[in-house]
């Protein structure tokens, strides 16, 4: 896992890129990333068989979760890792605390990503939760791999520029 000197190190010479990058979301062994102003909320039933179901994207300043609500939304950084490096996203612990959750389990960032990361924010409290875009939701942790892999992602989920949605 790489500290701060690491990351700022690997920004500098261009290894890690964060887009934009503000040095004061540094922290110790991780960066802080913002919630950017886009959504996507699912309005019908998914079958993970099929592609028919529906949802609709949004922009807002403003979000009001209720308790269980979930929806995807993005990072407003955008990520680009090299070859020799992973990076794993995690709720920040005041978000936490609240009840927020930023992943389902989905929190790997692979060796070739390029985008803004999609989120999958839920409110596991029982009470409204009001976020922001802007708010620093989550921290952006780095692993340096031990070799290099033989191909880098390249998936349906590269080089996002909104949040992207379940595709079978």
């Amino acid at each position: 896992m790489l500290s701060d000197r690491n990351i700022l190190s690997l920004i500098k010479k261009k290894k890690i890129s964060i887009i934009p990058f503000n040095e004061n979301n540094l922290g110790c062994a991780s960066i802080d990333l913002s919630l950017s102003d886009l959504f996507l909320k699912y309005t019908k039933r998914i079958d993970t068989q099929s592609n028919k179901f529906s949802f609709i994207k949004f922009k807002t300043k403003k979000l009001i979760l209720k308790p269980g609500e979930f929806i995807l939304g993005m990072t407003s950084e955008k990520v680009k890792l090299t070859s020799k490096y992973f990076g794993f996203i995690e709720t920040r612990g005041n978000f936490s605390r609240a009840g927020i959750s930023i992943t389902c389990d989905d929190g790997h960032i692979d060796p070739g990503a390029n985008g803004h990361i999609t989120l999958e924010i839920q409110n596991k409290n029982t009470v409204d939760i009001i976020l922001y875009a802007g708010d620093l939701i989550c921290q952006l942790f780095f692993f340096l791999l031990s070799s290099s892999p033989k191909k880098l992602y390249s998936g349906k989920y590269s080089k996002q520029q909104e949040p992207r949605e379940f595709l079978p």
